[in-house]
C-alpha cells in the first residue's frame, strides 16, 4: 500500500514537472503568434496607405488641373473613412473630408489639407514594416515627391495667372517664380532618383523602364520654364506672360504623364503589399498550427509518462532513486538556463551595440545626402550670382580709372561699391566652402613655421586697431595637416574675434574694448596638437554659444552663419575636433585639437 501511494505521488509530481515545463513553450508560442498578428496588421496598414494615398492622389490631381472635378473626390469621400481609420490617419481624413463637403470649397484650402494627409501617410503607414527598401524608395517617391511636384506646378500657375497683367506685380513676382521653378527642377530629379534606387533593389529591374522613362521625360519637362525666367532681353511682364502660357500649354500632358507615373508605382506598392500579406499569413498560420502541436504533444507525453509511472514503479526505492536522479537533472538544467540567460544577455548587448551602429551610420548617410543636394544648389546659385558680380567688379574697376584725380568725390563710393561686392564674392565662397564636403589633402609639415606665416600675412589685412601675440610650442615637430583647409579654419576665427572686438576698425568709439587684442597659441598635449585663439572681446551669451554652432545662425547684421560649422566641419575631416569656451565681458576661446598622425574623416 505504502509502495502504490508513492507511486502516485511520484507520478503526480512528475505530471506537474511535466506541465510546467510546457508553460514556457505557451508563452513563447503566444508572443510569436502575436508577433506574426501584429506584422500582419502593419501591413493591412500598409496597404490601406497605398489605397487610401492612391484616392487622395488623385484628388489632389483633380484640384491642381483646373478642370472639372471628377467622381474620384466621390470615391475618396465614400471609401477613404475605413481606410484612414486602419492606416491610423483619421485626424487628417476627417480635416480634408469637411474642407471638400463644405458648401463652397475651395481648392486651395482643400489641397493643402489633402498633401497633410499624403505626408501623415508617407511619414507613418506607407512606410514598408519589413524594411523593403524598394517600397521605401517608392513609398518617398509616390508619397512625398510627385504631391510636392503638383502642388509646386500648381503654385507656378496661380502665380503666373495672377501676375501677368500688372508689370509691378511681374516684377515681384519673378524671384518668386525662378524659386518655384528651381524647387520643381530639385523635386522633379530627387524623384527620378528614387526610382533609381527602386529599381537597384527591385528583383525584376527590367519591369522600371516605362516607369524610368515617363519619370524621365516629367523631369525634362520641369526645365522648360527656366529658359523664359532666365531670357534678359524681356521684360518682366513678358516673361510672365510666356511662362503662364507655357505653363498652361504643357498643363495636359504634364498631368498625364503624372498619372500614369502614379499608377505604375501604385501598382507596384499593390503588389509588393500584397505579397507581404501573403508571407505573413502563411507565418502565422505556421507558427499558430506548430504552437498547438507543441502543446499537444508536450500534454500526449505528460499523460503517458503520467501512465507509465503508476503501472511501472514497482518499489519505494526506485521511485526514490529516481526523483534524486530528476532532482539532479533539474539542477543541471537550472545552470543550463543560467548560462542560457547570460549568453542572451550578451547577445542583447551586442545587437544593442551594432544597432546604435547602424544608426549612426544611417544618421551620416542622410547627412551626406543632404550636403550633395545643398551642394549642387548652392553650385548652381554660385554660377548665377558669380557672373553679375564679375561684370559689376569689372565695371566698377573701369569707373574708378576714369573717374581717377577728376575730383568727383565719388572715392568712397566707388569703394563702398567695391567693398560689398568682395563681401558677397566672400558669402558666395564661404557657402561652397561648407556645402562641397572636398577630400583633404594633409601633407607632414613644421606646423609652428606655418603657422606663422598665415598669421603674419592675416594680420596684415585685418583693423591696424588689433593686437595679435603668437606662442609657438609645437617644437618642429612635424605634424599631418591640409595647408588650405587649415588656411580657411584660422582665417575664419580671426575674422570672427576681429568683428566683435573692432567691428570694420573705421571708428574706435564703436570698438566693443578699449585694448582689442588676440593671442594664438599652440602646444602638443599627448598624441595631439592643440591650437588656441583666445580674444578679450565681449564674449558670447550662454543662449548664443548653445547655438553658434548651428549652420546659418549668427547674431551679426551681415554675414552667413557658416565660419565656426566650416572650422568644425574642417577639424572633424583631420580626425580632430573643436571647442568654444567664452564669459562675458571677458571673451572668448576656440580650441582647434588635431592628431598628430591625421586620421581622415570619410567624404
Amino acid at each position: 500500500m505504502v509502495q502504490v501511494l508513492a507511486s502516485r505521488v511520484a507520478g503526480y509530481r512528475l505530471a506537474t514537472l511535466v506541465m510546467l515545463l510546457l508553460l514556457p513553450v505557451l508563452y513563447f508560442g503566444a508572443v510569436i503568434t502575436s508577433d506574426s498578428l501584429n506584422s500582419y496588421r502593419l501591413a493591412l496598414a500598409n496597404k490601406a496607405a497605398v489605397q487610401l494615398v492612391d484616392m487622395t492622389f488623385r484628388t489632389m490631381e483633380d484640384l491642381t488641373s483646373g478642370w472639372s472635378v471628377s467622381d474620384q473626390q466621390k470615391v475618396l469621400l465614400d471609401g477613404g473613412e475605413s481606410l484612414a481609420q486602419t492606416a491610423g490617419v483619421l485626424p487628417e481624413f476627417r480635416s480634408l473630408r469637411s474642407s471638400l463637403t463644405t458648401e463652397n470649397p475651395d481648392r486651395s484650402t482643400s489641397l493643402d489639407f489633402a498633401n497633410r494627409l499624403v505626408v501623415a501617410i508617407g511619414n507613418g503607414p506607407l512606410m514598408n514594416a519589413a524594411g523593403n527598401p524598394e517600397a521605401n524608395s517608392l513609398a518617398e517617391a509616390g508619397g512625398v515627391l510627385l504631391p510636392n511636384l503638383l502642388i509646386t506646378k500648381s503654385q507656378m500657375q496661380v502665380l503666373a495667372d495672377g501676375t501677368m497683367l500688372d508689370p509691378a506685380k511681374a516684377s515681384q513676382g519673378m524671384s518668386d517664380i525662378a524659386l518655384l521653378s528651381a524647387e520643381l527642377t530639385l523635386r522633379g530629379k530627387r524623384l527620378r532618383k528614387y526610382i533609381e534606387m527602386a529599381r537597384a533593389n527591385s528583383a525584376s529591374p527590367n519591369d522600371y523602364e516605362s516607369l524610368y522613362r515617363n519619370t524621365a521625360q516629367l523631369v525634362s519637362g520641369t526645365e522648360q520654364f527656366r529658359g523664359v525666367l532666365f531670357e534678359e532681353q524681356r521684360d518682366s511682364l513678358s516673361k510672365m506672360q510666356m511662362t503662364s502660357a507655357a505653363l498652361r500649354k504643357t498643363n495636359a500632358a504634364w498631368h498625364s504623364q503624372i498619372l500614369d507615373i502614379w499608377g505604375e508605382l501604385h501598382d507596384r506598392l499593390i503588389a509588393i503589399s500584397d505579397a507581404r500579406l501573403s508571407e505573413l499569413k502563411f507565418w502565422a498560420a505556421r507558427t499558430f498550427g506548430c504552437s498547438i502541436a507543441a502543446v499537444v504533444i508536450g500534454l500526449g507525453l505528460a499523460i503517458r509518462m503520467f501512465r507509465s509511472t503508476l503501472i511501472h514503479l514497482d518499489q519505494l526505492e526506485i521511485s526514490r532513486k529516481e526523483a534524486e536522479g530528476a532532482r539532479y537533472l533539474a539542477e543541471s538544467s537550472s545552470e543550463e538556463l543560467a548560462q542560457l540567460n547570460a549568453s542572451l544577455a550578451d547577445m542583447n548587448k551586442e545587437v544593442s551595440h551594432h544597432l546604435k551602429s547602424l544608426e549612426d551610420a544611417q544618421e551620416q548617410l542622410v547627412k551626406k545626402g543632404r550636403m550633395e543636394q545643398m551642394g549642387q544648389l548652392t553650385a548652381t546659385m554660385a554660377h548665377e550670382l558669380r557672373n553679375p558680380l564679375g561684370a559689376a567688379r569689372t565695371s566698377i574697376f573701369l569707373l574708378e580709372r576714369k573717374t581717377r584725380g577728376k575730383g568727383l568725390g565719388v572715392e568712397s563710393q566707388i569703394q563702398r561699391i567695391t567693398n560689398a561686392i568682395m563681401r558677397c564674392d566672400d558669402i558666395i565662397t564661404q557657402l561652397l566652402d561648407f556645402s562641397r564636403t572636398k577630400k583633404l589633402s594633409p601633407t607632414s609639415a613644421d606646423f609652428d613655421t606655418w603657422l606663422e606665416k598665415v598669421v603674419t600675412e592675416e594680420a596684415a589685412r585685418l583693423p591696424n586697431a588689433l593686437s595679435i601675440s603668437i606662442e609657438l610650442g609645437t617644437q618642429g615637430k612635424p605634424i599631418a595637416f591640409d595647408p588650405s583647409r587649415m588656411h580657411r579654419a584660422i582665417t575664419n576665427l580671426l575674422n570672427n574675434a576681429s568683428e566683435a572686438m573692432v567691428g570694420t576698425g573705421d571708428d574706435a568709439s564703436k570698438f566693443s574694448v578699449p585694448d582689442p587684442s588676440i593671442a594664438i597659441r599652440s602646444t602638443i598635449v599627448g598624441n595631439m596638437m592643440q591650437l588656441t585663439i583666445t580674444d578679450n572681446g565681449p564674449g558670447i551669451s550662454a543662449e548664443n554659444l548653445a547655438r553658434v554652432r548651428e549652420p546659418l545662425f549668427t547674431t551679426k547684421s551681415f554675414g552667413t552663419g557658416l565660419g565656426l560649422p566650416a572650422v568644425e566641419q574642417i577639424a572633424a575631416q583631420h580626425g580632430g575636433s573643436m571647442q568654444i569656451t567664452s564669459e562675458v565681458g571677458i571673451g572668448t576661446t576656440a580650441t582647434i585639437t588635431l592628431p598628430l598622425e591625421t586620421v581622415l574623416e570619410a567624404a
